[in-house]
């Protein structure tokens, strides 16, 4: 059988980090006719030194513009007018992204998502 890292691999083939017990005994009864029980799954998973956890996001784009952008913004803020006043508000702060699932994924090696 089939390592989930090979599986992960083929195209075309869902991410199976985001797979769940269930859905692989689902699976292997499809696959495979081996009948198992959620919680063998989820046992043979930590076996493998696989845990189910949140991955951490990670905010990382980088910007070809991102020097000329700052320029202009330094520019900007050296010109202001002495009665008006500059507002920021980052961007990485505002919650617009949905809440991200669990996966499993290697013990001790934190996933991130760019």
């Amino acid at each position: 059988m089939e390592s989930l890292s090979e599986v992960r691999r083929r195209p075309g083939v869902i991410d199976v980090s985001r797979w769940t017990c269930a859905l692989v005994v689902i699976l292997l009864w499809r696959q495979h006719q081996v009948a198992v029980r959620r919680e063998t799954v989820r046992r043979w998973l930590h076996q493998a030194d696989l845990v189910w956890r949140r991955p951490h996001p990670v905010v990382h784009r980088p910007d070809p513009l991102r020097q000329a952008k700052l320029r202009a913004l330094r520019r900007l803020l050296a010109h202001l007018p002495v009665d008006e006043t500059a507002v920021f508000e980052d961007e990485v702060d505002v919650h617009l992204t949905p809440k991200i699932g669990s996966m499993w994924m290697r013990r001790g090696q934190l996933e991130r998502l760019w």
